[in-house]
């Protein structure tokens, strides 16, 4: 996994879609990244549990790979791995947000370990909300809802048989 950090321009109004200006230069090392963040240009805490269980406290202090655990249900780490042994998205969740966080859960219930790269980061740059993020998808929300406790349910479902069937192959990432 790579953290994630969320660039705050000073001349920036919030739902803006943002325009780099030549004055502006985003950090390319970790510690330009820390300084940005002494100085309140750049902050990890996108949304609530969408970045916490990266752990950018211990990042910030390590240069060593660390294990991390997803301790949200709306964690939506980003990630590097061989698209051969993943998942597609599940289609519910598509132009509705809670697409990346519930294929996050999917990987990690199916045994998927999340390491932090220690000297590596992405920057998420302010735009302009899509048109689905709005009112849409306010009057979709209790249906989203509604499939993420499906998604869990079936994820859970999922796990139990893999058990029950198959009990060498959920140690096979060990």
């Amino acid at each position: 996994m790579i953290p994630a950090f969320n660039f705050l321009p000073p001349d920036y109004k919030n739902g803006d879609d943002y325009s780099f200006t030549t004055s502006v230069i985003l950090p390319v090392t970790k510690a330009e990244v820390v300084e940005a963040i002494k100085q309140d240009i750049f902050t990890y805490k996108h949304w609530l549990g969408a970045h916490e269980s990266t752990n950018v406290g211990k990042w910030i202090l390590t240069d060593n790979y660390y294990r991390v655990q997803i301790t949200s249900n709306y964690y939506e780490p980003y990630i590097i791995s061989n698209l051969n042994y993943i998942p597609l998205f599940d289609e519910r969740f598509i132009y509705y947000g809670d697409d990346k966080a519930q294929w996050n859960r999917h990987l990690a219930h199916i045994g998927f370990q999340y390491w932090v790269v220690p000297n590596h980061f992405v920057v998420h740059i302010p735009h302009l909300q899509n048109s689905w993020a709005g009112a849409e998808r306010a009057k979709l929300r209790p249906q989203i809802l509604l499939w993420i406790n499906d998604f869990a349910d079936q994820l859970n479902e999922f796990a139990k048989l893999v058990k029950k069937w198959v009990p060498s192959a959920m140690n096979w990432y060990k």
